[in-house]
């Protein structure tokens, strides 16, 4: 329950007439899109208030997520919803798995967008997947929005090149592909991305933490925090005795009326 998580309203199952079981999740519905969407029709990048404004909100809700013991496990560009334009919704916790339970996925199998993976990741060892794994997804997105340039993309490259490139071709500077950008930020960028989990960041609140200073120092507004929608509850058994005593009383002083005019018609 965060304002930059999609709010999730239900999940259960219902069973079809033919016997078999549907599984479903009713959440919220945003029509404006992905951040891949927006990045498409910005040509593949976004200036650098831009990509704070909308970094603030996802690390945040990333931060919240870590808090409370989970790990997405597949950040990237089409699993942030838009709200507008410049609020990012986190989604798709489809694979996402809990620090404490060992059992949400079986064996030792690469979970997760390739192309967004750390290291680590790509090994299939889900022990070696943590914060930190989220932490470099998180920069490889950074990297992206501010500089336009995501090689592992390639629809043209088969995944073991792939997975070679991400085991041992670090991303290049982010000021290298994009000198626009401020050498502040760059350097956060670049430690989300270091290859040795060590030396990343070691929660995503620091990282929160450091954008949020350069945000400031850049004059950047704060992204606005929606207010979650609070559910209508159910009226308690009080309120329901005093609805059904004020229709009674209508309903009585409705009869003592019609008395009275059929007693004046018969006068």
């Amino acid at each position: 329950n965060h304002p930059h998580i999609l709010r999730l309203f239900e999940a259960g199952a219902v069973t079809l007439p033919d016997g078999q079981v549907q599984y479903f999740i009713a959440t919220e519905y945003l029509a404006d899109g992905s951040l891949a969407d927006l990045l498409t029709r910005s040509g593949g990048r976004l200036g650098e208030v831009h990509v704070l404004t909308l970094a603030l909100a996802i690390a945040e809700a990333l931060a919240y997520a870590h808090e409370h013991g989970v790990i997405h496990r597949d950040l990237k560009p089409s699993n942030i919803l838009m709200r507008g334009q410049g609020s990012a919704i986190l989604a798709d916790f489809g694979i996402a798995r809990s620090l404490t339970e060992q059992t949400i996925t079986q064996g030792n199998r690469v979970m997760g967008t390739l192309a967004y993976m750390s290291p680590e990741q790509t090994l299939g060892d889900r022990s070696m997947v943590g914060r930190g794994s989220d932490i470099y997804s998180f920069g490889v997105m950074l990297y992206e929005m501010l500089s336009g340039y995501q090689p592992r993309t390639n629809p043209h490259l088969p995944d073991l090149v792939v997975v070679q490139m991400i085991q041992q071709q670090p991303f290049p500077s982010l000021r290298e592909k994009a000198p626009h950008v401020s050498a502040e930020l760059a350097q956060v960028v670049q430690r989300c991305l270091q290859p040795n989990r060590a030396q990343r960041y070691s929660t995503m609140q620091e990282v929160f933490n450091d954008l949020r200073r350069i945000a400031a120092r850049q004059g950047v507004a704060l992204p606005s925090t929606p207010t979650p929608r609070q559910a209508v509850p159910p009226p308690s058994n009080t309120s329901w005795l005093l609805i059904a005593g004020l229709v009674g009383g209508g309903v009585l002083l409705l009869l003592v009326i019609l008395l009275f005019v059929v007693l004046g018609t018969a006068g």
